[in-house]
């Protein structure tokens, strides 16, 4: 799988002119999904990973998980689908015929889509709007109500993701899939403290500062009935399942490391520099600036700094 994936990226950028590069994916989407559903002797979940439109590998691992738990044709709410372009549903809308409701604040949601034979083609709707703890509920009910129903959610918003999930209802949903901060460590449930108006950037200009670290999530979805699968190559997606229907990955070896350590190993360059451009420059080259910066404890509501995260987790981060 992982040369077919590289295959993904080769024809994203080399698509020929008369072949736009999401029609070449989609294609390849396909042919890819249809592969990962024969797929026999899968360990783990990076071995079904896949990009067709996904930014790392979730389009393999959230195919495999839908023909695990046969959902043939899954209902998806995607908070944070930002154009649709470069998102976690497209290709289940394309290849599994998914019904999508696809959020986000990205005025281009809406005009990427118009107009194009996608939209007859696949069951999608859009919402463009500021996602936040308030609005949340009554989006998720939007969504529930249009579809009979949600089996899939997928929350990605860069920023308040802890506090808007606190003020999702789960019931009903079989797969989730958060994005988690790998440079918030391993060892505590934490995140940034609730702010409805909060944009990644505005946080602190490196883009570094946001959302809530790996161990917040477990905890709240093993709260919520949920069983931690696994995450991403890339080391920032996690994938939760419910935990009746955890017996179906039996044959999957494990990614439940207790400590979690393994699993926020950021080596990805996004940072950026004060003007907005990427330095490619690794997480710990900002520690300093963004030591000062304050977290929230999720089991206690205590706030804390940056620096005593980097500070606990020195034996891992070195």
């Amino acid at each position: 799988m992982n040369i077919l994936g590289r295959l993904v990226g080769a024809v994203q950028k080399r698509a020929p002119s008369q072949v736009s590069p999401p029609e070449a994916l989609g294609s390849l989407g396909w042919i890819f999904a249809g592969l990962s559903r024969r797929l026999e002797g899968v360990r783990h979940l990076w071995d079904v990973e896949f990009s067709g439109y996904s930014q790392f590998g979730e389009d393999g691992i959230l195919d495999f998980l839908c023909q695990r738990l046969e959902i043939a044709k899954p209902r998806i709410l995607e908070l944070g689908a930002a154009d649709f372009s470069e998102c976690n549903s497209r290709l289940l809308a394309e290849t599994r015929s998914a019904s999508v409701f696809a959020v986000d604040s990205n005025p281009r949601l809406e005009a990427n889509l118009r107009g194009t034979d996608f939209l007859w083609k696949n069951p999608v709707i859009t919402k463009v709007t500021w996602i936040t703890p308030e609005n949340v509920s009554d989006i998720v009910r939007e969504a529930t109500l249009e579809f009979g129903g949600l089996d899939l959610l997928s929350l990605d918003i860069d920023g308040n993701d802890f506090w808007v999930s606190e003020e999702i209802d789960y019931s009903g949903i079989s797969v989730v899939v958060v994005e988690y901060n790998p440079i918030f460590g391993a060892s505590l449930g934490i995140t940034v403290p609730r702010d409805d108006s909060f944009a990644r950037f505005g946080g602190h200009y490196s883009g570094l500062y946001y959302g809530c670290s790996l161990r917040a999530w477990v905890d709240s979805f093993e709260a919520r009935g949920f069983s931690f699968l696994g995450v991403n190559r890339a080391g920032h997606n996690a994938f939760f399942v419910r935990s009746e229907a955890l017996a179906q990955f039996d044959d999957i070896t494990p990614q439940v490391d207790r400590t979690l350590s393994s699993y926020c190993d950021w080596r990805v360059r996004d940072s950026r520099d004060e003007s907005g451009k990427l330095t490619y420059k690794p997480w710990r080259h900002y520690a300093n600036e963004l030591g000062k910066l304050p977290l929230v404890v999720t089991s206690s509501g205590e706030t804390i700094f940056l620096a005593e995260v980097f500070e606990e987790e020195a034996n891992y981060f070195g």
